[in-house]
């Protein structure tokens, strides 16, 4: 099985690679910062799932919503659209969104956008997509914001504390 990951360098994205590099039947390519829009097609080409993790929560300038949420889910559904229309292939394209989707927010309304943009491709083109309002993440790597970095690194000192103790390791 192949597996896209956008955003394969973030957080979530970090973790899930990390994960399914454990399985000997998973290929895993991905897709970071700074990589060439156009290599997507060819990276979906033969692709079982793409998971599109890549998104900007935390910009400096607002305008970085649209483009990290907005466009890019944009360029990889007209990278998809075009891989089923050329080849037949079709991936599933898990996508991370946010419960913040609702809200009225920048941030929020960039997610919900790049929602519809997948619902559209996915009724136009025959392709599935699961769509994954997430709440707040926090685990191994999260980058706390510094408004909240003391109650943030608080709370995984302890979850890491619980998850030594699970394990039996100190």
């Amino acid at each position: 099985m192949k597996v896209l990951i956008t955003g394969g360098s973030g957080f979530v994205g970090e973790n899930l690679r990390l994960h399914l590099a454990r399985r000997k039947d998973v290929e895993v390519v991905c897709f970071a910062r700074g990589d060439d829009l156009t290599d997507l097609p060819r990276l979906i080409q033969g692709a079982n799932f793409v998971f599109h993790l890549a998104g900007v929560n935390r910009p400096k300038d607002p305008l970085e919503y649209t483009a990290g949420n907005v466009d890019l889910t944009l360029a990889l559904c007209e990278a998809a659209a075009g891989v089923a229309s050329e080849t037949g292939w079709k991936a599933q394209i898990v996508y991370a969104s946010s419960i913040q989707a609702v809200q009225g927010t920048v941030y929020g309304e960039s997610k919900r956008a790049a929602e519809n943009l997948l619902r559209a491709m996915a009724l136009e083109y025959g392709l599935t997509v699961h769509l994954f309002r997430l709440p707040n993440v926090f685990g191994k790597w999260c980058k706390p914001m510094p408004s909240r970095s003391r109650t943030s690194c608080a709370i995984l000192r302890i979850a890491a504390a619980i998850e030594a103790g699970l394990s039996g390791s100190k």
